[in-house]
């Protein structure tokens, strides 16, 4: 299976971001994979943070939202 997350930004109107995450044999992981990907992208724009106490939660930063 592969699955597309695709993403849509309030700051940046009109545009439309798709992560593809890689072919596996699960559907479920297929989809994890993809939602890793846009994930990653939020954190890596400074959307996403990684929480304080350690626990592997991401919380949004005040830079916007987002819609999954």
């Amino acid at each position: 299976f592969t699955c597309k997350a695709t993403m849509e930004i309030e700051e940046a109107p009109g545009m439309v971001f798709e992560f593809i995450g890689e072919p596996l044999p699960k559907k479920k992981d297929a989809a994890d994979s993809a939602a890793e990907a846009a994930f990653w992208y939020l954190q890596q724009e400074g959307y996403l943070h990684n929480n304080a106490s350690g626990n592997g939660i991401m919380t949004l930063n005040n830079k916007g939202s987002s819609n999954f």
